[in-house]
């Protein structure tokens, strides 16, 4: 029987040491953070959200074989301010939205120290499998007792407390956004912000901050929010409000919005339309009008 908390999907407290850390299950709801560096990424985000369905920018080149999709989140607001530079967003997860990063090395590359890569996507998922299993006789119960042991793993014990967010976050998901003091101090104070307050008091400037990216420039031209159901409604409903397309007068009925979708031929041009893990859906729709 779901508790209150679940039932309301309410973040659960898994506890913050190892006497009282909990057994991980998928369909616990968690909070988690993630440090922003790039303002403009930061705006996209909280206008249109994101998601861990596509191939990530990563910092480090060798992350993109290695953990190729998804944000780095970490439960510990702490580890967090380790790695951000100025800004963090703070949101609920389902902990099956999440999935332990893996290395060929078993852990992530140091300084200095030579990166190895996969062979392909097969060679990641066997390691992430052979973890599990491993990991199923851990001598911590919340470990071995949680649903992929190997993800409990890298949240409780992994020095960095780090995970893959891979599901889909709408931009009104984000609970609030901490913001350093000082971005030059690594131990620098955070100021805790909602997300609407965060929005009306740094907005105009954070929109100018930092630089363009395929992430934050996707959201604008979209007509889906990132966990919007994919139908024709929906679409043409995303069309009517588009900032663009919608202020058109030849585009001003459902009958005319059809009649640009039916201008789309090709399925390459609808990830110019909705976001990646939509596109086989959005295609289906479209190809049969």
């Amino acid at each position: 029987m779901l508790s209150f908390r679940e039932f309301f999907n309410e973040s659960i407290n898994l506890g913050s040491s190892v006497s009282d850390y909990i057994p991980l299950k998928d369909n616990y709801t968690i909070t988690v953070y993630h440090g922003i560096d790039n303002g403009r990424d930061l705006y996209g985000f909280l206008k249109h959200g994101t998601t861990g369905k596509m191939l990530a920018g990563r910092r480090y080149s060798y992350e993109a074989n290695n953990n190729p999709y998804g944000l780095f989140v970490t439960i510990d607001l702490r580890v967090a301010k380790e790695f951000a530079r100025k800004y963090i967003i703070e949101f609920h997860t389902k902990v099956s939205d999440l999935e332990a990063p893996v290395w060929p090395d078993g852990g992530f590359t140091i300084q200095g120290q030579e990166a190895k890569s996969w062979e392909d996507d097969d060679a990641r998922e066997n390691y992430r499998n052979k973890k599990r299993s491993e990991l199923r006789n851990n001598k911590y119960n919340f470990i071995s007792q949680s649903d992929r042991p190997e993800l409990a793993n890298t949240l409780y014990l992994n020095s960095e407390k780090q995970a893959l967010f891979v599901g889909n976050l709408n931009g009104n998901s984000i609970k609030a956004v901490w913001i350093s003091r000082n971005p030059n101090r690594v131990k620098a104070t955070y100021d805790r912000y909602e997300r609407r307050e965060f929005i009306n008091k740094f907005g105009d400037e954070l929109s100018k901050e930092g630089y363009d990216t395929e992430r934050n420039q996707m959201g604008e031209k979209l007509v889906l929010k990132p966990r919007e159901e994919v139908t024709l409604r929906n679409i043409l409903n995303g069309l009517k409000n588009h900032k663009i397309i919608g202020k058109m007068p030849i585009f001003d009925t459902d009958e005319k919005r059809i009649g640009l979708l039916k201008t789309i031929r090709n399925k390459d041009n609808v990830y110019d339309l909705v976001w990646p893990h939509q596109v086989d859906k959005a295609w289906e729709i479209i190809s049969n009008l």
